[in-house]
C-alpha cells in the first residue's frame, strides 16, 4: 500500500464518535448477516480468527480514511477520488494511484459496491469468510481420490503376486479407484520396502508383506536402510506353515532321524539350501540346528528356483520352505520328499506328512514356524484412511477370487483382526525374529 497522505492523517476518528459507531454497527451486523447466510462450515481455528481480525481492522481504516481526508480539505465529495485530495498527494513520491486509475477499478465493480465504502468492505469480508471457512472442507478430501498401488517384492507368478492379483478386482470395486499391482523384486524384498517408505504416509501405496522383507531384510541386508517399526501390518491374509523337504534318496524319513544322526560321533553335516542369506528359511534352519543339535551346513542361493533345481538334482540334501508354488508340483511328482510340517497340525494338502508336534523331539514347541502374508503400509497413515483400507482389504480377502487362490495354495485365510490386534501381532513377530537372529549371530551382509 502506498504512503498515506499527510492530510488524511491529520485528523483521527475516535471509536466513540457517532459516525464511527454507526459505521461499526453496520460493518459488524453486515458481517454477522453474511456469516449466518453462508452454508455451515467447520469451526474457525485461532489462526483463522487472527487473519480475519487483521483484515477487518485494515478494511475499517480504509473505509474511514476518505471521509477524514475530505473533512480536512473541505472537499464536497465523500471519497478519496476528488481532485482536491489528489492534488495534495501529487507532490509525494509515494503518492496513491491517480484518479483515473481508481475510476477504472471502480467501474469494474458492481455499481452498488464501487460507490459505497461500507458495501465494499462487506463484500471483501464475505469473500474472506468464504476463503477461510472453505479451506478445511477442501482439505478434507474423500479417500481414496486416485489410484492405490500395491507393491510386491517378488517377480510375477510367485505366491505373493498371485494373492495380490486375486485381491485386485475386489479392491478396485470397494475403493472406487484402480488398484495397481507393481512388482519390485530385489535385495530380499528391500527394494520394494524402500520404495514404499519413500512415498508419503497417505495410504496410496501398500505392500504385500511378509517377515522376509519387513523384519529380516534390515537385520541381514546392509543395503536395507530401514527398521521393521517403520511399517505397519494392516490386514493379515494367510499363514503358510514351513515344511522340511529333502532329496529323494536321502536315507532319512523324518526330522527326528536327522537330529539323531547328527548326534552320533563322526557324523557328517547335511547341507541345507535357502533362497538367500538372512531369509526366514535360512534363520529357521540355523535355529533348528542350534536348539536340537542337528548338524547342518548352510548353502545360500540367489532365489528359490535355483535352490529347488539343485535339490531335485541331489546337489543339496534338504531345505525348509512353505508348500507353495514349485514345491507343490515337485512333491506331487515325487521329485523330492517332505519329512515334517513345522506346525501343530498336519496340512490338508499334505495329509500323510506328520506335524512336528507329533514327533518325539524335545524342543518341538520351539519348531513351529509359518510365513504369513499381509497387506502392509508405511507407519503414520491417518486413522480414518487406515479404517477405509482395512475394511476394503478384509472384504477382498473373503472374496471369491481370493478363496480360489488360497485353496490352490492349500492354506486358509487368517481371521480378520482389528488394527490394534494386528499391531500387537506384528510387534510380537518382530521381537521373535530379532531374538532368533541374535541367537544364531546373524550378521548383515
Amino acid at each position: 500500500m502506498g504512503a498515506t497522505p499527510r492530510a488524511c492523517l491529520s485528523n483521527s476518528v475516535s471509536p466513540s464518535s457517532s459516525s464511527s459507531n454507526a459505521t461499526w454497527r453496520v460493518m459488524t451486523e453486515g458481517a454477522v448477516l453474511s456469516a449466518s447466510a453462508a452454508p455451515r462450515m467447520e469451526p474457525w481455528t485461532n489462526t483463522s480468527w487472527k487473519y480475519f481480525s487483521r483484515f477487518w481492522l485494515i478494511s475499517r481504516m480504509v473505509s474511514v480514511r476518505g471521509s477524514v481526508a475530505h473533512r480536512a480539505t473541505k472537499s464536497p465529495t465523500n471519497c478519496c477520488c476528488s481532485n482536491a485530495c489528489y492534488a495534495k498527494q501529487s507532490a509525494s513520491p509515494n503518492a496513491l494511484p491517480t484518479k483515473d486509475a481508481v475510476r477504472k477499478k471502480e467501474d469494474a465493480m458492481p455499481r452498488h459496491i464501487s460507490r459505497n465504502p461500507i458495501a465494499r468492505v462487506l463484500a471483501m469480508t464475505a469473500a474472506l469468510l468464504g476463503a477461510i471457512t472453505g479451506a478445511p472442507a477442501a482439505a478434507a478430501e474423500a479417500f481414496p481420490s486416485k489410484p492405490v498401488t500395491m507393491l510386491v517384492a517378488f517377480p510375477p507368478g510367485g505366491p505373493a503376486d498371485v494373492l495380490a492379483r486375486a485381491m485386485q478386482p475386489a479392491m478396485t470395486k470397494l475403493l472406487g479407484q484402480p488398484f495397481i499391482i507393481e512388482n519390485l523384486p530385489g535385495a530380499g524384498g528391500a527394494v520394494a520396502v524402500q520404495r514404499l517408505l519413500s512415498r508419503p504416509a497417505d495410504g496410496y501405496t501398500l505392500i504385500m508383506g511378509s517377515p522376509n522383507e519387513a523384519i529380516l531384510a534390515p537385520l541381514s541386508n546392509a543395503s536395507a536402510k530401514y527398521k521393521p517399526e517403520e511399517l505397519a501390518l494392516l490386514a493379515p491374509i494367510s499363514n503358510h506353515p514351513l515344511v522340511v523337504m529333502a532329496r529323494n534318496d536321502l536315507p532319512f524319513t523324518s526330522l527326528e532321524e536327522i537330529i539323531a544322526a547328527g548326534r552320533k560321533p563322526g557324523s557328517q553335516s547335511l547341507s541345507f539350501g535357502s533362497p538367500g542369506h538372512g531369509s526366514m528359511y535360512h534363520i529357521v534352519s540355523e535355529y533348528l540346528a542350534q536348539v536340537t543339535g542337528a548338524k547342518l551346513l548352510h548353502v545360500p542361493y540367489k532365489g528359490a528356483t535355483p535352490m529347488m533345481q539343485d535339490l531335485v538334482g541331489q546337489q543339496v540334501d534338504m531345505t525348509i520352505l512353505p508348500n507353495l508354488g514349485a514345491s507343490i508340483q515337485m512333491l506331487e511328482s515325487r521329485k523330492i520328499k517332505a519329512l515334517n510340517v513345522l506346525d501343530s497340525r498336519r496340512m490338508p494338502t499334505l495329509p500323510d506328512v506328520p506335524a512336528v508336534s507329533e514327533s518325539g523331539i524335545a524342543q518341538k514347541s520351539e519348531l513351529v514356524y509359518s510365513i504369513w502374508l499381509a497387506v502392509m503400509a508405511k507407519s503414520g497413515i491417518p486413522d480414518d484412511r487406515l479404517r477405509v483400507l482395512l475394511e476394503a482389504s478384509q472384504q477382498a480377502i473373503q472374496s471369491t477370487e481370493m478363496a480360489k487362490a488360497l485353496a490352490q495354495s492349500g492354506v486358509q485365510p487368517m481371521k480378520p483382526q482389528s488394527l490394534a490386534t494386528s499391531a500387537k501381532f506384528y510387534a510380537d513377530e518382530t521381537e521373535k525374529f530379532k531374538k532368533m537372529a541374535r541367537s544364531i549371530q546373524l550378521t548383515a551382509q
